[in-house]
This record gives structure tokens, C-alpha cells and sequence, in this order.
């Protein structure tokens, strides 16, 4: 309808992105007619904060004991953001709070083009070993009406190991040669460092040619390297947990 009260009307039509407005002037011949000005108030809605770069760091894909996550955080209304941490066993939809909201909120700016960094600590101790995902989840509700903040969780998921456990190895050795598996419950098998007595260490060569897997095959040919005296093996798993295996 019309909006004719001169001492301002409320706009009663559906929500949209747009405005538009029509004057119509009349009069009798000669009169002038003349438009000083017009005005609309409006509120815009509440729009969500976005978040984005949530990684472990440094990166890792175990981890033995403290998770630092990292993450960057923009508001397009320039609203204080407070930010969380939850994980879950992988497979499951039951979340838990890795590190609850920031006690000091992000304010990123209201162009939606300004970027705060944030970081933050989980520590592991008290969950089991196993596979996780982890998410960031961030809000606006602290600068906004009741039930008009609103939340933002990043994606993808991230993947992270709790591996708390050192490796196992299995050695011997047989014509000049020896030969090593180590294996790890949890996570991949970086490495095998070769300590020869008295003499720097050097890694030792997968059999299949890379350290991908929880179980890796190694062989050492002694003669070859001349390798004389005591040996001790030192395997590590992608968590950084590590075990010594003394060779005579």
C-alpha cells in the first residue's frame, strides 16, 4: 500500500534484499511541486561468522600428548566471535569439547574481508588412544540479541591420531643380514634409525620402499655397511613415540 504519513510509516511488505519507491506529484496549473528528501531505516539480519585454515600445528597426523590447533575467523557484521574445539572417535556422532569458547572473543573487523588469526591447546591425556576428528566451531552470540547469534563450524572435519604408545620392533639377523619389523597400533611408522656403536645413525630402508603403514619391514645387510660391534635400532611411530631394540 501507499505510505502516505508524512511523519514516517513501517514498510509492511515481505523481507527482501531490495527497495524501491514510486512519488507521484500533483497540483493545479502553475503550482510547484518539489522533493526534499527520503529516508529508509532498516536493520539487517544477524549474518554468520565464517572460519576458515583450522589445522594442527605444527602438522602432524598423531599426535602423543598436546594438540595446538590453529584457525582464522571473520564476521561480516564486524561481531565479537568466540571460537571452540570438539572432537569425536572417528565414525561416531558423539562430540566433546576439546577446548571450550575463548574467554577473550575475536573481534575480526565488518567488511567481511578481515581476518583474525586465533590458537588454541588440546591436551589429549585424558581420552584414549585411537582415531579422532576434530572441528572448530565459531559464534557471534556475545554481540547479538538472544537467539539471534549465529554459529559456524569448519569443515572438512580434520583427522587427528591420539597415539600415547612407542612402536614395537621384532629383529634377527641371519647370512650377514638383519632384518627388522617394527609396528604400531595406532599410527604409520615414520622411521628406523640404524645406531651403529660409536658411530652416527643413519635410517634404514623400507622393504617396499616408502614408511606409509603401522607395519614396515626393514633389511639391514651388516657386512655391507660395515657394520661391526654392537647395533641399536631405534624405531619411531608419526606420534613421536620411539623404542630401542640393542643388537650384540
Amino acid at each position: 500500500p501507499a505510505l502516505t504519513d508524512l511523519a514516517g510509516s513501517p514498510i509492511v511488505n515481505p523481507d527482501a534484499r531490495f527497495i524501491q519507491w514510486r512519488l507521484r506529484l500533483s497540483g493545479v496549473d502553475g503550482a510547484r511541486a518539489r522533493l526534499s528528501h527520503v529516508t529508509v531505516s532498516y536493520a539487517p539480519y544477524n549474518r554468520s561468522p565464517a572460519i576458515e585454515d583450522f589445522r594442527l600445528h605444527p602438522p602432524a597426523t598423531a599426535i602423543s600428548e598436546t594438540a595446538t590447533f590453529r584457525w582464522s575467523v571473520s564476521d561480516a557484521d564486524g561481531d565479537a566471535v568466540e571460537v571452540s574445539h570438539d572432537y569425536s572417535p572417528s565414525g561416531s556422532d558423539d562430540w566433546a569439547v576439546a577446548l571450550p569458547e575463548s574467554s577473550d572473543p575475536v573481534t575480526p573487523g565488518g567488511d567481511g574481508g578481515v581476518w583474525r588469526a586465533g590458537e588454541g591447546s588440546w591436551d589429549t591425556s585424558a581420552v584414549p588412544e585411537g582415531s579422532y576428528v576434530a572441528r572448530a566451531v565459531c559464534n557471534d552470540r556475545i554481540a547479538n540479541h538472544p537467539g539471534d547469534g549465529r554459529e559456524t563450524r569448519s569443515a572438512p572435519l580434520m583427522s587427528v591420531i591420539v597415539d600415547r604408545s612407542p612402536p614395537q620392533i621384532r629383529a634377527d639377523e641371519a647370512g650377514g643380514s638383519i632384518r627388522v619389523e617394527v609396528t604400531d597400533e595406532h599410527s604409520p611408522v615414520p622411521r628406523l634409525e640404524v645406531v651403529p656403536d660409536g658411530t652416527g645413525a643413519f635410517r634404514g630402508r623400507p622393504a617396499d620402499g616408502v614408511c606409509d603403514s603401522t607395519q614396515e619391514r626393514f633389511e639391514i645387510a651388516r657386512r655391507a655397511l660395515d657394520l661391526s660391534g654392537a647395533i641399536v635400532l631405534r624405531a619411531f611411530d608419526s606420534a613421536g613415540n620411539s623404542v630401542e631394540w640393542p643388537l650384540p
